[in-house]
């Protein structure tokens, strides 16, 4: 928008008068700065939301090798086999293993609008796309391997009654996302940016509550 304002008062600029070109540079100023303040909102959005993401799956995962470690030595100790839960559990979490994601080249490529506006526009999109599949796909991991984690418990006898079990999150179409945000010239992003936020919080609260209920079991159930 700014490149065609521009052109447009260099075309016909002999014919403007000098109040009319300044107010068509504060025009073409004002726009570029408006752009470079999205572009700048959007990459620090992408930042944070990569950098929490990868936080926290690095956390959930030693979290998982903890709970491995410690059916291992229930099963020990009390005699009970609990391979089954067990193996189930790392089947879990070497199907699908997490990778951690860069946030600083995240946030360079989605940067890329302020000078190359396709490219960085394509990125924030794609970024979009794989923020909020990939919580929803972490979330269902989560559920599946506490609700094995908590089987060995049972069998093993250290877990009189079952814990606080989750919702899935909401289901989030993200076809008609990317549509919404495409036809409404990016106007759409700001509620795709809100769910995508709620949805992680959702989660990441929902696993501190099971956490909290899981070690007030253990005590409890010694």
């Amino acid at each position: 928008l700014s490149s065609l304002i521009a052109i447009y008062a260099v075309l016909v600029g002999t014919t403007l008068e000098n109040l009319a070109l300044g107010v068509v540079m504060v025009i073409v100023l004002g726009v570029l700065l408006v752009s470079i303040g999205l572009a700048a909102t959007h990459a620090l959005l992408v930042h944070k939301r990569v950098k929490r993401r990868d936080e926290h799956f690095h956390r959930d995962r030693m979290l998982a090798d903890g709970m491995l470690e410690y059916l291992e030595a229930v099963s020990l100790s009390t005699g009970v086999d609990l391979n089954v839960e067990r193996w189930t559990m790392s089947s879990i979490l070497y199907a699908t293993p997490t990778q951690e994601r860069s946030a600083g080249l995240w946030a360079m490529l989605v940067a890329l609008i302020v000078i190359i506006p396709v490219m960085g526009i394509i990125f924030l999109i794609y970024s979009q796309i794989y923020l909020t599949k990939d919580v929803h796909e972490h979330d269902e991991r989560q559920r599946n391997l506490n609700h094995q984690y908590q089987l060995g418990l049972a069998r093993a006898g250290k877990l009189g009654s079952a814990l606080f079990a989750w919702d899935p999150l909401p289901r989030r179409d993200v076809a008609a996302y990317v549509v919404l945000t495409i036809l409404t010239l990016g106007m759409f992003l700001p509620y795709w940016w809100y769910v995508n936020i709620v949805d992680m919080n959702t989660h990441m609260a929902n696993q501190w509550r099971f956490e909290e209920e899981l070690v007030e079991k253990l005590k409890a159930d010694g």
